[in-house]
């Protein structure tokens, strides 16, 4: 089963009814990675957001990915000005490992940081970047 991943900026996208249902009947696995939340996450509530969550698998970050994510920037940084963001390489190190086994759509409105990222990964032909 394809995953789709979300990155922060596409969060609210899963809190969308519609949207996630659309995406749960194109048999997309809906996968928030929990660096996610720690970024997207304030003390406002969020409640479309947490009945969207339920749907979603949340993989904990665990070392391995730490370690890809940080290689990840370490790659990308010295062709930028700045290095992406810990949260977007995580994402990205995330949508990697899972692109083992099948595609993956990752979810995102920074085009550009992601695509770089997508560059260095080792599945980097099973990963989609694309806008909500």
């Amino acid at each position: 089963m394809p995953a789709c991943i979300f990155d922060s900026t596409a969060l609210d996208e899963l809190g969308s009814p519609e949207w996630r249902l659309a995406l749960l009947e194109a048999g997309y696995d809906l996968v928030v990675p929990t660096a996610v939340l720690a970024e997207k996450w304030t003390g406002r509530p969020h409640h479309e957001l947490r009945s969207g969550l339920r749907a979603a698998r949340r993989p904990p970050l665990d070392e391995a990915r730490a370690h890809a994510a940080g290689e990840l920037r370490d790659k990308v940084a010295p062709t930028r000005r700045r290095a992406p963001s810990a949260v977007d390489a995580v994402v990205v190190a995330v949508a990697d490992h899972e692109a083992r086994r099948d595609c993956v759509l990752v979810l995102t409105a920074d085009l550009t940081d992601f695509e770089a990222l997508r560059a260095h990964t080792a599945n980097r032909r099973r990963i989609t970047i694309r806008r909500p």
